[in-house]
């Protein structure tokens, strides 16, 4: 089928019933791609035209492309026979034929929001130096086992790799800055160490794993000289120009915590939601305690409040 270049919009029902399209030239007016393309369960090639622009996210979740081409007139966009690319490189914007592997190209800085979202034969990534930015959901649900960023990543979005039951392994480098809420939820992490680097967690980082974060033998941590510190007990601080500050209890396991001393004051919702923990002791000097700090915890029966916090 080959749809005419005036035309600016696309209805998967106008071929409803036809399970045998196999090679499909898009509107060449057809300004936003999405995932209703591949209603069509035959599709095997697929040609976008010179005014496409946008991608909706996970658009191409569902592709069995063997073969995607972008009209050469496109200002917009881009492709290496695989996935789909801003015009200049920079962004990969989706992963169009899947495959076993995937090697981003030299130069791209960023892995755009559900990028490789959805491809379970997706079984290994290997990203360039140049890559600074793995979009919220860039890999959720691949099948990849490892990950080892580039030099330059700086952020890793939510739910980058959400319920990559696979991931066993992540090297993450120094310059890294921010790591997504469940960035690594519902994989199979065995240990995950974060760079000095780090200034920014979002919560929860890694539920439904095997990861410990409190004792010797814990298996997350977070290199000497971050702004983050974990302590023995699996207290996750946060040094800043007003002090230290309690960010988020991490171990969740914990029935008994005590503060540390010189404490200034315990985030919001820092043991919110906590499953398990039934006492909290607040340090003396100890000046604020945030919104819903403890809001949640059902099994919490005693928290001694010191007579300096407000």
């Amino acid at each position: 089928v080959v749809l005419s270049k005036a035309l600016a919009a696309f209805d998967s029902d106008w071929f409803r019933g036809c399970p045998n399209v196999e090679d499909l030239t898009l509107p060449g007016r057809l300004a936003k791609l999405g995932p209703e393309i591949f209603d069509l369960p035959g599709l095997r090639t697929l040609r976008v035209g010179a005014t496409a622009e946008e991608v909706e996210p996970g658009a191409f979740a569902k592709s069995r492309l063997e073969r995607i081409e972008v009209d050469p007139s496109n200002p917009f966009l881009t492709t290496d026979g695989r996935a789909l690319y801003r015009r200049d490189g920079r962004v990969l914007v989706a992963l169009a034929v899947p495959g076993p592997e995937y090697r981003i190209g030299d130069g791209c800085r960023a892995v755009a929001k559900k990028g490789f979202s959805g491809f379970a034969c997706l079984e290994r990534v290997e990203v360039p130096e140049s890559l600074e930015l793995l979009g919220d959901f860039a890999l959720s649900r691949t099948g990849i086992s490892s990950f080892e960023s580039s030099s330059s990543l700086r952020r890793v979005g939510e739910k980058a790799f959400f319920n990559c039951s696979n991931l066993e392994e992540v090297r993450l480098r120094e310059g890294l800055a921010s790591v997504g809420a469940n960035a690594f939820t519902g994989t199979a992490l065995r240990e995950l160490r974060l760079p000095s680097s780090v200034e920014e967690l979002g919560h929860p980082l890694a539920a439904g794993t095997g990861l410990t974060y409190a004792g010797a033998a814990a298996t997350f941590s977070i290199a000497a000289g971050s702004r983050l510190e974990l302590d023995e007990a699996g207290g996750l601080y946060r040094k800043d120009g007003s002090g230290r500050r309690l960010t988020r209890m991490m171990d969740q396991g914990a029935r008994r915590y005590v503060v540390g001393e010189g404490t200034l004051a315990v985030d919001e919702a820092a043991f919110a939601n906590h499953a398990g923990i039934v006492e909290a002791v607040l340090p003396e000097g100890l000046e604020a305690v945030g919104k819903a700090a403890v809001k949640g915890c059902r099994n919490l029966v005693r928290v001694d409040v010191p007579t300096s916090s407000r």
